[in-house]
């Protein structure tokens, strides 16, 4: 069997701490003083304009070689468009002149077929005539 006590205890409460006072140095040597001259002072405008103009001029030259080289690669593009326009125009024209040219030369093998046909018949006509005169001898 187990058994239990309740047991309580009071502490006291925690004393104010009084914090360190801040520590200052004692003074050593003589107190001095300097004068500025305001022209000497960091004037931002005067000193920062000669790097803003440097990066301006940089950024500007870089702008104009971009152009111009946009310019080269539209005009590149261009001419190569019209070299291509060319270069089919001229393929159109030889493949024209092939057809022309296989045309003509079946016209060519036609008419020669033709004479060649008419040749023999007027050689067979002249046989024949030869021989009918050769029979009626």
């Amino acid at each position: 069997m187990c058994s239990s006590v309740d047991i309580s205890c009071q502490t006291d409460p925690f004393a104010k701490v009084v914090p360190d006072p801040v520590y200052v140095p004692a003074k050593t040597g003589v107190d001095n003083w300097s004068q500025v001259e305001t022209e000497l002072v960091f004037d931002f405008n005067r000193d920062t304009r000669l790097i803003v103009d440097a990066v301006t001029e940089k950024v500007m030259a870089q702008s104009r070689m971009e152009v111009r080289e946009e310019t080269e690669l539209f005009n590149i593009r261009t001419h190569r468009r019209e070299m291509q326009e060319q270069l089919n125009l001229e393929l159109r024209v030889c493949q024209q002149l092939e057809e022309q040219e296989a045309q003509r030369a079946e016209n060519k093998r036609q008419l020669l077929t033709d004479a060649r046909a008419r040749e023999r018949k007027q050689a067979e006509g002249e046989h024949r005539a030869e021989a009918s005169k050769f029979a009626r001898r």
